[in-house]
């Protein structure tokens, strides 16, 4: 939930239709499927395990003007759709917890 909060954060700045997720944890078909429905966002896993490395390489091509169409062709990947009654649940909880952020901050404050 709280990567949530920086989702939503980041998008004040810059809209995201999608969650790139790679790393150890992003193998996991229930982890990724929950964080889609927790986001409301496609979350997409790469198959590749090097995708530090080829994050890497993105940055270093940015920096030289070219595309990442050729580190992009024939990568493997699994996309995890959205399940609405899922993120409607979720979207519940997030809200709770912001009203108990909100108490704490009060709280603190006497």
């Amino acid at each position: 939930m709280e990567i949530w909060n920086n989702i939503s954060s980041f998008e004040k700045y810059v809209p995201t239709d999608k969650i790139l997720v790679s790393g150890g944890l992003s193998k996991s078909e229930a982890f990724n499927q929950m964080q889609a429905d927790i986001y409301g966002k496609r979350v997409v896993r790469m198959d590749n395990e090097e995708s530090t490395a080829i994050g890497a390489l993105m940055v270093a091509a940015v920096a030289m003007k070219e595309t990442f169409s050729v580190i992009r062709d024939g990568t493997k990947r699994k996309e995890y759709q959205i399940r609405k009654e899922n993120h409607v649940v979720y979207e519940k909880i997030k809200e709770e917890m912001e009203e108990i952020y909100q108490k704490m901050k009060e709280k603190r404050r006497i």
